[in-house]
């Protein structure tokens, strides 16, 4: 009993790193076995008169061994029978089976497994066998390379430097499609943190867990993975890689009515968007046709433009005319009434003048009786000279006459002409004012149109290069609608892509026909209800301890089976 245990003792100072969670799933299990053993009491063995062939629902384990390169070294299969009673019948192509419930003998011939148990009452039994000629669903393989060169996993131990390590899982052609097709792989790498740093592993998830840093990748069923790991590594030792493989559930009820109306989405998204695309090609078509229709127009634009041109600078020059006529104009008036404003003030005198004259003859015209009595009498006289003077005196008071008539209707023509002469003064005032306002406006006019002049210029210069981009336009959207079809097509076979990944999802996730449970040890005789896969590389670490020579010896009772069974298990792990 020293000896054991100092080579325990031994064993847990080489190799502390390797208390994984598996290993507490090991001893968990070995607990459980040992609770079960007080199940079974008759350790002699039952005989069956007339063994059943159908198969006993179970739960298969599946435990495998890899070399540190992933090759296949040992597959054991842990089956467990819940709430049984009677004779159990299982299938297997087992070189050897174990039992782990009690110490009676499991009768085992020609792949098929017989166990009796009570018939009165239900129980657990479990069973251990090793599958000769077995082939894991997946491939695994594992390289290594320190500092760029290829190193076997043997001589890893202690070494330091740049480590690359390549994971790669495939499906195994040579193996059963259903567990490849159907189980969801995880690759999980720990590394040890005091051993390594400046890790690499693209995708991988990581958990820190103690002293060891969990590198896990996730390869979908009938998926292949290859995957690198580069770290710096000192005194370098790797605990044991581990595998599980688990059939992936099917959502059910609301999940998977949310899966089909999530495709249902895409799909009549999808349709939106190929109408879209499909009422955008068609305004390609319409743009490309009223490109081309701007292009003939723009001939006859062209050749009128010089003439558009040459007018906005005529009209120009003519209302600079205007403008400057307008200016002619306003002087001129300006100069009438300040003539006017004169004869205004000269008035006066004027009138003051017609009046004093109109006053002296009318007091000759006073006398213009007398005078003309004389004048007669003095025209009969003999003398000629006499007579002569009448006539002219006689004439002179006619003129006279005239005169102060004159005299009084130009006095009264002077009166209407100063009244109409205020009136006139007023609206030659107005006139003017507007004269001013109307040649503003013509400068106005000048400074606008020589702008429009100069804007048509450049009009000009800029239409000349207008055709051949119209025309470059022109030729660029007539591939556009095609292009727009090749989309539509596209989009077409995106959405008839998504109906089908829909339709795979579906039948892959439970939307069609159910996919059963396929027993790994005999899929086609065997009846399993849940099968999981644990699989594990050997250490890269300090040989594990040598066990004492009593300790190989053949177990006997069912406390030394499920002893045997407990090192078996830490020596795999």
């Amino acid at each position: 009993m020293v000896s054991k245990r100092k080579a325990g003792n031994n064993m847990s100072r080489l190799r502390p790193s390797l208390f994984t969670p598996i290993k507490v799933m090991a001893l968990a299990l070995v607990c459980l076995l040992t609770f079960s053993m007080t199940a079974h009491t008759n350790p002699s063995p039952a005989r069956l008169a007339s063994p059943p062939t159908t198969a006993t629902p179970k739960d298969e384990t599946i435990f495998a061994t890899l070399g540190n390169d992933g090759a296949l070294l040992d597959v054991q299969v842990v089956n467990t029978f819940r709430s049984v009673r009677g004779t159990i019948v299982d299938y297997g192509d087992y070189t050897e089976v174990t039992n782990l419930s009690d110490l009676r003998p499991i009768a085992h011939s020609a792949g098929r497994i017989l166990m009796a148990l009570d018939e009165g009452t239900a129980t657990t039994f479990r069973y251990q066998g090793r599958l000769q000629n077995a082939a894991l669903p997946w491939l695994f393989s594992f390289t290594y390379q320190l500092d760029g060169r290829l190193i076997p996993a043997d001589e890893l131990l202690g070494q330091s430097g740049l480590l690359t390590i390549t994971v790669a899982v495939q499906p195994n052609p040579l193996a059963l499609r259903h567990f490849s097709d159907h189980y969801t792989v995880q690759v999980v790498v720990p590394l040890l943190v005091d051993r390594s740093s400046e890790v690499q592993a693209e995708g991988a998830s990581t958990m820190l867990v103690g002293n060891r840093l969990n590198l896990a990748f996730t390869v979908m069923p009938g998926e292949s993975l290859t995957q690198s790991i580069t770290a710096e590594v000192h005194d370098f030792a790797l605990p044991p890689i581990e595998i599980s493989a688990l059939r992936m559930a099917p959502p059910q009820g609301e999940r998977l009515d949310e899966l089909d109306s999530g495709f249902a989405g895409l799909v009549g998204g999808m349709e939106s968007v190929i109408d879209g695309t499909a009422t955008l090609r068609e305004g390609l078509i319409a743009l490309h046709a009223g490109v081309g229709e701007l292009s003939g127009a723009l001939d006859p634009m062209m050749a009128h433009a010089g003439q558009f041109a040459e007018g906005l600078q005529q009209s120009a020059v003519g209302v600079a005319a205007l403008s400057a006529g307008l200016t002619g104009i306003y002087d001129g008036q300006s100069a009438l009434n300040a003539g006017d404003r004169l004869l205004a003030e000269s008035l006066p005198t004027i009138q003051s003048g017609y009046a004093s004259l109109a006053a002296g003859s009318e007091a000759v015209l006073a006398e213009s009786a007398r005078i003309h009595q004389l004048a007669t009498a003095l025209s009969g006289s003999p003398d000629p000279l006499v007579q002569q003077l009448a006539q002219v005196a006689m004439l002179q008071l006619t003129v006279l006459e005239n005169l102060q008539q004159g005299l009084t209707q130009a006095n009264a023509g002077l009166d209407d002409y100063a009244r109409a002469r205020t009136q006139i003064a007023r609206e030659s005032e107005k006139l003017l004012q507007g004269l001013e306002l109307a040649n503003n406006a013509a400068q106005s006019l000048t400074t606008g149109l020589n702008q429009v002049s100069q804007a048509g210029t450049s009009l000009i210069d800029g239409l000349a290069d207008l055709p051949q981009g119209i025309s470059a336009l022109h030729t660029s959207t007539a591939t556009l609608p095609q292009h727009m079809g090749e989309l539509v097509s596209g989009q077409r076979s995106i959405q008839r892509g998504i109906s089908q990944a829909h339709a795979s999802i579906g039948e892959f996730l439970g939307g069609g026909s159910p996919v059963g449970v396929v027993s790994f040890a005999s899929p086609e005789l065997a009846k399993a209800t849940s099968v999981q896969f644990v699989m594990v590389t050997a250490p890269i670490e300090a040989a594990p301890r040598t066990r004492l020579p009593e300790e190989h010896a053949t177990p006997t009772t069912l406390w030394q089976r499920i002893v045997a069974l407990a090192w078996h298990i830490v020596d795999l792990f």
